[in-house]
Formats: C-alpha cells, structure tokens, sequence
C-alpha cells in the first residue's frame, strides 16, 4: 500500500492525492501540519531532507518531488491510462511537467504566497502584488495558446494525462492567489473539465476564503 504524506492545502500534494484516486490505487493519507512544522521532525526529514510535501512510502521506496511521484505512480498503475505508451506522447507528457516546475508553478506559487501570507497587521504590498501577478500572466499566456490551439481537450493529445493534473493545480492556486483568468478562456474551460473529474472532487480541501 502506498503511504502519502502530505497536506490538503499544498497543490503539490493535491497533484499525488488525485492521482491516487484516479487510478483506484491502495493508499492510507498521512496529513502533516505544516503551520505545526510537522514536516521538519527528524523522522519526516529522514524520508525527505527537504522537508516538505509530499513524500510517499510505497512498500519501502521512498520518493520525493511530486512530478516524480506522478511518474511512478502512474507508471505502476495507470499505464495506458494517464499516461500514454507511445514514446513520443511520453516525452510531451514530460515537457509540460519540467515546465511546470520550472516557469508556471514558481510564479503562481509566489501569488499564493501573498495571500496566504497576509494579515491584518502585514497587508500585501500591491506593487510586489502586480509584479508577482505579472509574471505569472507569461506562462499563463502560453498555456492558453497551447490549449487554444484546435480547442484542445487535455494538455497531451485526446486524452487526460498527469501534464493535466501538474499544470492544473498550478494555474488554479495561481487562480485563487489572484491571477486575472479573463484573457484565458481556454484555461478556464479546461479547469472547468478537470474539476468535473470526481477523482478531482474527492481530494478537495475546505474552500479557502
């Protein structure tokens, strides 16, 4: 059985958690609290040095980084699936995944974390606000021309994918954090099919304010 630890609040850990219910896999949902620092106690960093989530423990393998994680689990369960067999479809999964992690999820993280971050007595700078959204507005961009294209369906090919479960948690916690979807139809539209999903719908947190 595979273990998950995580949170319902990091879209890191979302991403594992619905995959783990798209593909029916046994798992058991260990929630740390991060805001406790559950994720800095030594028998967690022995897991994962870096101390944050998710981490998962599948019969003793032990992996880190959530895309990594996608990968595995979709490999050992949901091959042909959610992720394809053609090599060349495989490599499209890859590069919307290293994109991800490398120019959508930094920028709509960092508008997150403005708002998370914010109190009463600690308001949100507004001109680090409006930068902050400005560079999430690049890779935004580029998404919704790539989902525009043909009126796509899911980010690879005509079928769903983990690109579609990365990517989505990304540009929808860019959503929450502010991130102005008006100029973005086609990413609208998209999260709009993938929040149908009821695999996505079973790993929902409580709506944040």
């Amino acid at each position: 059985m595979v273990i998950l630890y995580g949170n319902p609040y990091s879209p890191n850990a979302r991403k594992v958690h619905w995959l783990l219910e798209e593909v029916g896999a046994p798992y058991r949902y260990e929630s740390l609290d991060l805001m406790a620092g559950h994720q800095k106690r030594p028998e967690y960093l022995r897991m994962n040095p870096n101390g944050r989530v998710p981490t998962i423990d599948d019969d003793g393998l032990i992996l880190w980084e959530s895309n990594a994680i996608l990968w595995y689990l979709a490999d050992k369960f949901g091959r042909g699936k959610v992720v394809p067999d053609d090599v060349r479809s495989r490599a499209h999964v890859d590069q919307w995944m290293w994109w991800q992690a490398s120019d959508l999820q930094p920028t709509t993280s960092r508008v997150a974390m403005m708002k998370i971050m914010a109190a009463p007595d600690r308001p949100i700078d507004p001109v680090k606000q409006q930068e902050a959204i400005a560079a999430a507005l690049k890779p935004t961009r580029i998404l919704e021309e790539h989902l525009a294209d043909g009126d796509k369906q899911f980010v690879v090919g005509d079928s769903f994918t983990i690109a579609d479960i990365s990517l989505a948690e990304a540009a929808a916690n860019g959503r929450w954090g502010g991130v102005p979807m008006d100029d973005f139809p086609s990413v609208r539209a998209w999260l709009a099919r993938l929040g149908d999903r009821p695999a996505f719908q079973r790993t929902r947190p409580q709506q944040r304010a």
